[in-house]
This record gives C-alpha cells, sequence and structure tokens, in this order.
C-alpha cells in the first residue's frame, strides 16, 4: 500500500485500523515466508484498541481471503491513568523484576482508613461514601505521581502563594498519607501498581535497547504517552525497522507559530513528538479518496481553528462536499434523543452487512437507548456494559446486606421479598405468596420498631385488631423465625473484617436464594453478573490483609460505593452490527454509520473535574500535565468520528425542564455553516427532522393505544347493588359512579404504603375525637364556657390534645398539628363563650343518623355522622368539622357537596336521637374551619342558617330527599351505569381507582392537559 514509510499519518477521514490493516498484510506477504506477519509487533495505546486492530485484521484477511493467518504480536503500552491491567510485555519481564502488584481493593481499603481517620480529626464527622470517593481519587493522584515521575518529597515543598488554608490542609494530609503508603507496601510485600506498569516499560525500553527486533516494530495510534512510555517509543524508533503510525496529524497547526493550547486536538501529538525529537514534517500521508473525505478533512480543520485564529474561516472555505452526509436531532428531551437514536440504529439494520455506532459519554443517554432497542429484541452490543447494581446479582446481593443494616427497614424489606432471586426456602409460588401476605399485613402502614422485634409486634397488634386465629399468623412466624435464622451471620456481629463481613453476606444470601430443592443457593453467582460478581467478592476477601473492624452500617455503604464502580459487559446474544462506545472505546474504530449522542457542553467536551487534592496551580508546580489535556484528547475523539462519511449528531435541547448549552463543537460548526448561507445553516438544523418526528410517533404510540378506548361502564344485577350508602359514598356516586362500583361491588381497598406517615386524615380524626372529648365522657369540661372560665377552658382543651396526640409516631408532625391546635383552641372557647351569650348550647356529637328510602326489591339505607349538633331558640344547627379543604355555600347549595343537605334531611325527619328524645327541628347547618393558620384557628367557613342570605335548610333536605330518590331509583335497576367519569381539578386527583379505571387511555386531551 503506497503512503507508508517510517513515520505515517492516516487521516481522520481514513478509517485507521481498516488501512492500518490492510497495509500489515500487504507489507508483509506470507506467500513465501507464511510467519512474515507474526514475526511483527505492534504496540498500541490500549488493550482496547488491541482488540480493534485484532478485528481489523481478520476482516482484511477475510476480504483477501487469506485464511489461517497468522496475525502480528499487537501489545498495549499505555494504559495509564485510565486502565488498571498491567501491560503485556515479554513474560520474563514480569519475572525477572520480582513484581507484585498491590490488589486494587487493598490499596483502595488502606487510603479510605486514613481519609476517615483525617475526616474524624478535622471535622468529627465519619462518612463512609466520602471517604471512598476520596480514596478512589487519592489513588489516582498516586498513579499521576508515579507515572509522571514526581516523588512524594516534591509535595514538601509544594508551597502556592496565598494558598486558601482548605488546599493547606490538604498537602498536610497528602505528605502524611503519601508518606506512609511506601512503608505500608512494604510491610504487605507488594509494589504499587503504577509503579509496576512504570517499571515494566522501563525494562522493555532496556531490552529493546540492547537486542534489535527481529521484525518490523509498529508504534500505532498514539497521541500522547507516560515518560516510561515515551523511552520505550525512543528504543523502538531508534531501530531501522522500528516505525510511527499516528492518526489525524494536521501539519500547518502543528507547525504553526502561533501556537496550540492543551484543549486542541493536536497538543498531545505536538507535545510526545516534540519529546521524542521527530518533526512533523518526517511524516508521509496517506491521502483521502473521495472529495466528501478531502472536504470533510478541510471543514474539521476549522472547525478546531484556536480561538483567535477563526478569521481563518473567511480565506480558507470547506468545498460543499465537506457538509455532505452531516444529520443533526436537536430533540426536545434526552427522552426523545433516545427515541430518535434507536430508530435510527434499527433503520440501519434494513440494510445488509451496514453497521451504526452510538458514540456518548452520557451513560444515561446509552442506558436509554439500549433499553429502546429491546423493543425489537435487539440486545446492542454496548462497550462500556451496565452497572452491576443495575444487574439482579449485584441489586439482590446489595439488597441482602441492606435488610439487616436498616434492621429490617419495611421497603427494604419488600424489596428483597419481590426480588426474582429470593426464595427463602420456599418453592417461587410458594412464596410469592406468603410474602405478599407478609408484605401486606406487617410492611405496609405506620413504621413498626427497628428489628425483627418490631415486626414480631406488629404481627400481634395485627393479629388483635383483626381477630387473627393462631392458623392465620403461623405463616408469619413463620417466615418471621427463618428471617432470623437466614440473618443470623449478620445480625450476631458487632464489628468485624471486610472479610468477616463478606463471607457472612455470602452466607445469606446464600441462604436466601435457596429454594426447597436445595439446589440454588449459587444461582446469584450465575450469569455475566453473577461472575462479575463473585470477581470482586474474592477481589474483597483475598485482596488484602484488613485487620481494622467495621460495623455492618459501615460495611454496607462501603460495599455498594465499591460495587457501585463496576461494569458488566454481556459476553453473548449481543448484535453483531449495533453498538454503543464511549469515545475510548471508538478510537481507532469505525462504523458505517456514526451518530455522536449528546452533544451538549459537559458531555462533548466533557466537565473538567477538579482535582480535590490539587489545584492547577499546585499542579502545575510539579510539572502534572495541563488538566485541560483531556479537553484536548476530547477534541481529537470528536475529530476522528466527525470525519465519518455519515455522521449524525444529536442533543437534547432541554433536560428536566432546564435548557441546556451546545457543545462547543456544535456551536461552531452551525457557525461554519451560517458563514456558507442561511439557507444552509437551515437546512442542517432541520436535517433530523424526520427522525424527530418519528420518535415523538413512536412515543405515542407507545404510551397511547391505537384506537380510543370508551369510557368504562360496570353493569351488574340489581342484587349485588349496594343497599347501605352513607354520605360520602352518595357524594361519589354522583362525581363517578364506577369509583363506587369497585369500593363496594368489587370490594377494593388500596394498600397501605411503606412507613405511613400521619396524614391529613388522621389530623382530622384525632380533631374531632378532642373536639367530642371536650364535651363527652369522662374528661369533658362539663359546663358552659363564659368570658370567666375562658383560660381555663382552653388549658383543659389543650390539655386533652396533648393526651391525644400522644398516638401520633411522628415528632414532626404531633409537633406541628399541636402547635397550630394550640392556636384554634383559644378561638375555639372565645366562640363557645359567644355562642353561651347567645343562648346556643352544645347538645350532641358523632351522632349517627340514618333513614331508609323505598325501593324494590329491598330499601336502601341512607345514613350520616353529624359532628356536632347544638340546640338554639330556633331549633338544632348541624355542625361539620373540616380540617382540610372546605366546601362553599354555592356547592352545599346545589348539593354538589351533599353531606350537609343529606344530616339536615336526615335531622328534619327525626333520625338522630338523644335520650329517647327524636331531634327534628332545623334551624340550620354550618361548616367550622379547625387548625387553620391566622383567623382561621377556628373560624365559620360556611353559614346555612335562617336569617342568611338565600339559606333555606328546610328547603335544602327537601332538595336532598329529592335527589336521594331520583339516584336511588336510577342505579337500583338491573344493569344500571356505573360510569366512570373524569375530573382532574377534582375527584380524580387523589382518587386510589384512576389506574383501575384507565382515565388516561380515555379522557379528552384537554382534561388531561388540566393536570
Amino acid at each position: 500500500m503506497e503512503g507508508f514509510s517510517k513515520y505515517t499519518n492516516i487521516p481522520f477521514v481514513v478509517p485507521f485500523a481498516a488501512t492500518f490493516a490492510e497495509h500489515l498484510i500487504s507489507a508483509h506477504p506470507t506467500t513465501t515466508d507464511p510467519f512474515a506477519l507474526s514475526k511483527v509487533t505492534v504496540w498500541v495505546p490500549s488493550q482496547r484498541a488491541v482488540k480493534s486492530l485484532r478485528e481489523a485484521l481478520m476482516a482484511e484477511a477475510h476480504k483477501q481471503r487469506k485464511q489461517g493467518l497468522l496475525l502480528p504480536e499487537i501489545r498495549a503500552m499505555h494504559l495509564g491513568e485510565e486502565d488498571a491491567e498491567l501491560l503485556a510485555f515479554d513474560p520474563a519481564l514480569s519475572g525477572e523484576l520480582a513484581l507484585n502488584p498491590v490488589p486494587d481493593i487493598a490499596r483502595l481499603l488502606y487510603l479510605a482508613r486514613q481519609v476517615q481517620y483525617w475526616q474524624s480529626i478535622t471535622d468529627g464527622r465519619h462518612h463512609i461514601v466520602r471517604a471512598y470517593e476520596s480514596a478512589v481519587s487519592l489513588k489516582k493522584l498516586s498513579d499521576r505521581m508515579k507515572i509522571y515521575g514526581i516523588s512524594f518529597e516534591q509535595l514538601k515543598d509544594l508551597a502556592p502563594k496565598d494558598m486558601a488554608t482548605h488546599w493547606e490542609k490538604n498537602i498536610a494530609f497528602l505528605k502524611i498519607v503519601l508518606e506512609h503508603y511506601p512503608n505500608w507496601l512494604e510491610e504487605s510485600g507488594t509494589h504499587d501498581p503504577a509503579e509496576c506498569r512504570k517499571k515494566l516499560l522501563e525494562a522493555q525500553a532496556i531490552t529493546y535497547t540492547k537486542t534489535a527486533p527481529k521484525g518490523a516494530v509498529y508504534l500505532a495510534g498514539f497521541t500522547d504517552t507516560v515518560p516510561a512510555g515515551r523511552a520505550l517509543m525512543r528504543a523502538i524508533l531508534a531501530h531501522e525497522n522500528g516505525r510511527m503510525v499516528v492518526q489525524g496529524m494536521d501539519v500547518a497547526a502543528m507547525t504553526s507559530e502561533r501556537g496550540l493550547p492543551p484543549t486542541h486536538p493536536q497538543y498531545g501529538l505536538k507535545e510526545l513528538l516534540q519529546k521524542l525529537e521527530i518533526s512533523a514534517n518526517d511524516f508521509t500521508h496517506v491521502k483521502a479518496a473521495t472529495p466528501q473525505a478531502k472536504g470533510r478533512e478541510q471543514l474539521l480543520k476549522q472547525v478546531m481553528l484556536p480561538e483567535g485564529q477563526t478569521e481563518d474561516w473567511l480565506k480558507n472555505k470547506a468545498p460543499d462536499e465537506a457538509y455532505n452526509g452531516v444529520d443533526y436531532i436537536p430533540a426536545a428531551s434526552p427522552r426523545e434523543e433516545a427515541d430518535a437514536i434507536a430508530l435510527m440504529m434499527r433503520e440501519t439494520l434494513e440494510t445488509p452487512d451496514k453497521t451504526a455506532a452510538l458514540v456518548t459519554t452520557d451513560r444515561r443517554l446509552a442506558s436509554q437507548v439500549a433499553d429502546r432497542l429491546k423493543y425489537w429484541d435487539i440486545t446492542v452490543n454496548d462497550s462500556a456494559g451496565e452497572g452491576l447494581l443495575r444487574r439482579p446479582a449485584g441489586s439482590f446481593f446489595t439488597l441482602v446486606s441492606a435488610v439487616a443494616a436498616s434492621r429490617f427497614a419495611p421497603l427494604t424489606l419488600a424489596q428483597l421479598f419481590a426480588h426474582p432471586l429470593t426464595y427463602l426456602g420456599y418453592s417461587k409460588s410458594d412464596f410469592k405468596r406468603k410474602a405478599h401476605r407478609f408484605e401486606a399485613l406487617l410492611l405496609r402502614g405506620p413504621t413498626p420498631d427497628s428489628g425483627l422485634e418490631g415486626l414480631h409486634e406488629r404481627l400481634r397488634e395485627v393479629a388483635h385488631d383483626r381477630e387473627l386465629t393462631d392458623e392465620d399468623t403461623q405463616p408469619l412466624q413463620e417466615m418471621l423465625g427463618q428471617l432470623a435464622i437466614t440473618f443470623k451471620p449478620f445480625l450476631e456481629r458487632g464489628k468485624a473484617s471486610l472479610k468477616q463481613w463478606v463471607s457472612a453476606h455470602l452466607e445469606v444470601a446464600q441462604t436466601l436464594a435457596n429454594d426447597e430443592t436445595l439446589t440454588r443457593k449459587d444461582s446469584f453467582l450465575e450469569q455475566e453478573d453473577g461472575e462479575a460478581l463473585y470477581t470482586c467478592l474474592q477481589n474483597l476477601m483475598h485482596g488484602h490483609n484488613d485487620s481494622d473492624g467495621m460495623s455492618l452500617s459501615d460495611y454496607q455503604q462501603w460495599l455498594e460505593a465499591f460495587l457501585g464502580q463496576v461494569e458488566v459487559r454481556e459476553k453473548y446474544a449481543q448484535h453483531p452490527r449495533l453498538f454503543i462506545w464511549g469515545p475510548l472505546e471508538a478510537r481507532l474504530q469505525t462504523a458505517d454509520k456514526i451518530i455522536i449522542g449528546g452533544m451538549n457542553e459537559g458531555t462533548w467536551p466533557n466537565a473538567i473535574k477538579p482535582d480535590p487534592w490539587l489545584n492547577r496551580e499546585m499542579a502545575a508546580e510539579l510539572k502534572l500535565p495541563p488538566m485541560d489535556m483531556a479537553t484536548g484528547l476530547n477534541a481529537h475523539d470528536f475529530s476522528s468520528l466527525f470525519a465519518n462519511p455519515d455522521v449524525t449528531l444529536t442533543r437534547a435541547v432541554k433536560d428536566g425542564g432546564t435548557p441546556t448549552l451546545p457543545s462547543r463543537y456544535l456551536l461552531r460548526l452551525e457557525a461554519l455553516y451560517q458563514l456558507r448561507s442561511e439557507e444552509s445553516l437551515h437546512s442542517f438544523m432541520r436535517s433530523g427532522g424526520k427522525w424527530i418526528m418519528m420518535a415523538r410517533k413512536w412515543a405515542t404510540h407507545l404510551t397511547k393505544p391505537a384506537e380510543a378506548t370508551p369510557q368504562p361502564i360496570a353493569q351488574t344485577p340489581v342484587e349485588v347493588v349496594p343497599i347501605e350508602l352513607s354520605a360520602s359514598s352518595v357524594r361519589t356516586l354522583m362525581t363517578c359512579p364506577y369509583q363506587l362500583y369497585g369500593q363496594k361491588v368489587l370490594k377494593l381497598q388500596p394498600l397501605d404504603p411503606f412507613d405511613q406517615a400521619p396524614d391529613a386524615a388522621d389530623k382530622g380524626n384525632l380533631i374531632h375525637d378532642i373536639l367530642e372529648a371536650f364535651f363527652v365522657g369522662e374528661k369533658a369540661w362539663g359546663k358552659p364556657v363564659t368570658q370567666d372560665t375562658l383560660a381555663d377552658a382552653e388549658k383543659h382543651l389543650i390539655k386533652i390534645a396533648e393526651e391525644k396526640f400522644t398516638s401520633i409516631s411522628s415528632p414532626a408532625s404531633r409537633a406541628l398539628w399541636l402547635s397550630r391546635f394550640r392556636h384554634a383552641a383559644k378561638q375555639f372557647v372565645a366562640q363557645e363563650a359567644q355562642n353561651h351569650e347567645q343562648g346556643r348550647a352544645f347538645w350532641l356529637a358523632e351522632r349517627r343518623g340514618q333513614m331508609n328510602i323505598t325501593k324494590a326489591p329491598r330499601d336502601v339505607i341512607v345514613h350520616a355522622r353529624a359532628d356536632r349538633i347544638d340546640r338554639t331558640p330556633n331549633g338544632a344547627v348541624l355542625m361539620d368539622y373540616k380540617t382540610g379543604q372546605t366546601a362553599n355555600t354555592s356547592a352545599i347549595n346545589s348539593a354538589r357537596d351533599p353531606q350537609l343537605a343529606i344530616e339536615a334531611l336526615l335531622l328534619k325527619n327525626g333520625k338522630y336521637f338523644f335520650e329517647g328524645e327524636t331531634v327534628n327541628a332545623l334551624s340550620g347547618v354550618e361548616l367550622w374551619k379547625v387548625g387553620g393558620t391566622g383567623d382561621s384557628g377556628y373560624a365559620r367557613a360556611v353559614n346555612y342558617t335562617h336569617g342568611q342570605r338565600n339559606a333555606d335548610p328546610d328547603a335544602l333536605a327537601e332538595k336532598a330527599e329529592q335527589g336521594l330518590t331520583r339516584l336511588v331509583n336510577y342505579y337500583h335497576e338491573d344493569n344500571a351505569p356505573f360510569k366512570a367519569y373524569a375530573d382532574p381539578l377534582a375527584q380524580c386527583q387523589y382518587c386510589d381507582f384512576a389506574g383501575i379505571c384507565r382515565r388516561h387511555e380515555w379522557q379528552k386531551d384537554d382534561e388531561a392537559e388540566a393536570e
């Protein structure tokens, strides 16, 4: 192949791996020497590049019909700061150097303990997760210092001017920890991994210096490397058959007198060549094959021009061909972006052998696209994998320790019971049935006391309240006993070493995963995620000598932080033509269609995270590479991807409703389109419109049925229609009959939530009880409230409230509600004194009344409970207390809220009784707001009594009777329609049956928008 010499550049617009593979096979023919290619050695930057080049060689061999080709030896040189594997060098080197790298987990534990100790003496706090995160960053800093030849001694001389206090503390801590770190390694008989890699590089360089390689040795795809790596490169290139192949060199940029900033894609390569003393002019260049490729190369150079040099845009415009094959999708949201990408990738499969790859650093986007592709039963080849904690094995294992650490918190235990890997010694069907009952009776509702003791106490309470027999409770007792036995390895320890905790954890998990056949105990360690989990656990148990103990809570937090960093990659059943890559994985690879996803600032390029230990000035003083070099490498990655002949850029315009900032690369590209013409920019901005429309149609198809679903109408025989209606049931029947059908006919009841906190209903019931107790019972006030007894009456009422509020388990709710009631109590007793002066007196509280409405084949009972009835000279006044939202006079008068109207009817018809005396003289009805703020601590919200404007209680009662008769006559017929009605602003807002009636499928769009 033409164009290759000792120093060769393959431009971005030419596929690197494929072109290099073609050169290797052509330049080292096996026709005369079958071993010619196998004598070649190729050094590449990373293990990922090894895989890419090997695949490219096999593809090229297949293309040239060279079967059984012996491939060259491909070695990874710089796994540097991003990978932890040791290097693939001559096997003898490791033995000669006697290297024993310390396991990563042991190093993290040592550093985390140092951080925890430092936390305790500086701020007196104990942060496990923060200590782990700090240990990870400290490990990276240690590696960088080793890789770039900076000794720990140099930290002692580090003293930038005007250093902030917290940086001074950081330096003090680093001096202590890193000074003792070598001693710890020596005591454990291990070596620092970064130091091992450095020594291997140096040893390999010495080997090349002493002995000339027999075959050609290539350095391929490097943009930068570490000092020891550069020494190895010098040793290779010193030989006649040492060669270098780079990607995307821009000679003009590298030789420009104006220089390059670290954020430029050519900066790293320029630095490397300068340190190797190689001129950019020494390189020969593989030529772009098409006008489009040549134009795209020029366009890329313009996009990446440094700041202050963009005036060149006007001098050297890229030809029209450069813009061919570039599309842009500005999606409205991340979900829409994922949908559009998934559709594009799926369409790719319609063309035989065509490949597509999404390249992004946004793992959320990658995960969403992978999920969308599963709609077509496609498992995409995601090189980054999926987090272990999102996989069954990881989530199961961490739930096990979370249950123990939380002392059997209801929600956590319910999540463990619901996990598909949990069996607890039963068959799956048996366990599901028992776990469902266990959850409904013991885990839902108010939070029980912690531990198994709390669950035993809850069982006793439930058995008493529901009058359960021993036979009813026996399965629950059995499960509690099984839990106690299963979790014993956890519960019997106070503090233990990490190895002991992991061993106990495994034992508990195996018992939980076992079924009645006793053959499933290791089932959670199967599949790819189980294997990854097992490897992690083996590293935890055998990778260190941990003598310090930790609590179960500390272990749980530490384990989740550690496993949260582990990614699981699928080994099988991945689609061969669709890929998801990160920029690192995409290096030296290509696909027919490239989709660069998440084109927002902070993703392209990635936001640079500040080093928590060293600021920029400190790093510069230590001669560490500038952090902005990471942006330059990202720009290099983007250039390689954008050079593809078929590329689509995507971004979400908003994320969570907040506008996002387009990537700097995209903004520059838009500016170049605009310089070309406004029409060109407009065409570019709309080039992905087809995919946006398809994504929106797809989303609509997934969330709404193709055909409108009618409102559900239940029609039942009259025999099953309820014959007893409370006032609230009447209101439900008026607003949404289907809800009443679910409650009274289907007998459906919502499950209590987990860790149920006291709610508005609890508050209302308590206040009703308090106000009743003030008038009725052993602790009643027992006499009229007058102006002279106001203070004593208030104290008496507050004392009753304090006793009643002790039943509220939540201290916060108890304090808030009691505070508000104290405010209401003052206004309440003042109103009672005023009532006394006006000749009005308390008479009845919480009194039930009921009446029959005749309707064949059986009468219907309507009943209501009056919160309070007062006696006045003009007759009885019905009172209802409201602690929440109250109805207004219009709602009562029109019977939209029928509660008071029904109570008025019952009273007028003599359906309330008091010591044998019928109460039927109606003066009026009132609503009182209780527990509000300001003047509404206790205030009359509705006054519907004789003498008030538009108030006629007798007419209200008569209207209620007529309405009830019509309602009963309508619904107490065979096949009467119990229809669902949607009112998102009213009854649907807190309706437990909203999902059962499927209202989102049939309600009108304007009603849906009202929500």
